[in-house]
Order: C-alpha cells, then sequence, then structure tokens
C-alpha cells in the first residue's frame, strides 16, 4: 500500500530542477536564503523585491503550486515585488534545488522552516500575507494550522477542500475512489483548516480551472462564507497573474495594503 500511496502521491507534485526565471529579468533584487527543516532538508529560497520599494514592511508569503520549481513560478508574484512588498518565494523539499522528497505531510514543515527563518532575519514583519496556489495552498494552510495569529491576509488561488476529493474529481469514479483510499496522508484537509480561519481571506478561481474542479471548488467557498470570492472569466490554472498586470493584479495589491498588522 505504501508504493500505491506514494504514486497517487507524487500526482500532487510535478517539480523538476531547470533553471526558469531570475529577478534581473524584471529589474527586481533577489537574496537567496537555505533554511533547514526539521528533517534535515535544505530548502532552496529567494526574497524578491524591487530596488524602489517602499512598502517593505510589508511580506508576502508565496506559497507556489509544485509546478516546476520557484524560478517557474517567479512570474506569478513579480506584481508583488514591482508594487512595494518584498516576497519570500521557496522550494519544498524535493522541488528545484531542495534536498528531501516532497510529501502532502511535509509542506507545513517546510513552511514553518521558511517561516522560522523570516522571523530570525532583517525581514521580519508585522505585517505578513500568504500568497498560495494550487498545492501551495494545502502548505499555507497547514502552516496556518501551526500558527494561526502569524498570518493577517490569505490569498487563495485554486484551492481543493480535501484532497481525497481533489483525486476522486480528477480520475472520476472506481480509480479516483481506490486512489483515494490509498492515499496515506496524516495532515488535516485544507477544508477542515480554513473553516477555523479568522483574518481576511481572498479566494480566487480561474473559470477554466484545470486543476481543481467545480466540485472541490464549491466546497472550499462553504468552508468561509465571509471571503471574498472571484472566479476570473476566461482564464486557465495559473493564467491570471502570468498575463500582463491588469485589474486583478491591482485588486490583490489593494487586499494586501487593506490588511492590518497583528502583535
Amino acid at each position: 500500500m505504501k508504493v500505491l500511496s506514494d504514486f497517487v502521491e507524487s500526482m500532487f507534485f510535478h517539480c523538476d530542477g531547470r533553471a526558469y526565471w531570475k529577478p534581473e529579468h524584471y529589474g527586481l533584487l533577489g537574496k537567496s536564503f537555505k533554511p533547514l527543516t526539521k528533517r534535515g532538508n535544505t530548502l532552496d529560497g529567494l526574497v524578491l523585491e524591487s530596488p524602489r520599494a517602499k512598502e517593505k514592511k510589508k511580506v508576502v508569503l508565496y506559497f507556489h503550486s509544485a509546478e516546476f520549481n520557484r524560478e517557474f513560478n517567479l512570474p506569478q508574484v513579480v506584481f508583488l515585488a514591482m508594487a512595494g512588498f518584498r516576497v519570500l518565494l521557496f522550494d519544498y523539499s524535493g522541488c528545484g534545488l531542495s534536498t528531501g522528497k516532497g510529501t502532502l505531510d511535509g509542506l507545513g514543515e517546510d513552511a514553518e522552516s521558511v517561516l522560522g527563518w523570516l522571523d530570525g532575519s532583517p525581514y521580519k514583519s508585522a505585517s505578513l500575507t500568504f500568497f498560495a496556489q494550487g498545492v501551495g495552498c494545502d502548505a499555507a494552510l497547514q502552516l496556518m494550522a501551526l500558527h494561526p495569529a502569524r498570518c493577517n491576509g490569505l490569498i487563495l488561488e485554486s484551492a481543493y477542500c480535501s484532497r481525497s476529493g481533489w483525486i476522486k474529481e480528477r480520475w472520476g469514479p472506481v480509480i479516483g475512489d481506490l486512489a483515494a483510499h490509498a492515499l496515506q496522508c496524516h495532515a488535516p484537509d485544507p477544508g477542515s483548516i480554513l473553516e477555523k480561519v479568522r483574518v481576511p481571506i481572498l479566494l480566487i478561481y480561474p473559470e477554466c480551472d484545470d486543476f481543481v474542479r467545480v466540485g472541490q471548488r464549491e466546497a472550499v467557498i462553504s468552508k468561509t462564507r465571509k471571503a471574498s470570492v472571484w472566479i476570473v472569466p476566461g482564464k486557465r490554472f495559473l493564467g491570471i497573474f502570468a498575463d500582463a498586470q491588469g485589474k486583478w493584479h491591482q485588486d490583490v495589491v489593494k487586499f494586501i495594503r487593506g490588511t492590518k498588522t497583528f502583535g
């Protein structure tokens, strides 16, 4: 069963170690950092900011989609650095240049290691927003469960409510049921954490989302009645913020600027 569980779990991760986008491609600054996890894995992280930033007190912790690596996903958050925020990107264990093996249960531990590095660095901030996409939403919510008072705003794009539900919707009956049953994961499902979140929440789904299907989308929305929900017309998974800047980018910036500090 462990072999089958590992196979099912691998469907959540599509990582590689190739080189993609660099901060200098966008006229931005990048500082590397290497936090160590409790399991002894070294993570590959980056602090991204504009040399002209005026809002460096606000920090965005970005949880990428587990598609390729943080360099591939850098274009998703360039607009935030250009708006003046510091953005922390990192690769999960086994992804990009990070060591170890990526697991769903390990996402929270990876994220906690990055948060620990942040809080011990000169970049520590009393205004911290989580921005997550796809599997990254799972990681962000696991970190929320571990440190519920450490985040003052949560942005989730293409979040699933439960891992088993995501598998069943993508793989269909019978095969999906068997695969969901085989998955051995002990971390709480995103939906069970989300319903306890008390900070402002922004839920974003592209209209043509091929990562999260309608059933899981509606399940997530039902868990948090006070969240702002965007269904973005004509867009596919990871297609909203990779495009040229427009209304959606501007509204996310407004959301972050409108969050209160904690502490």
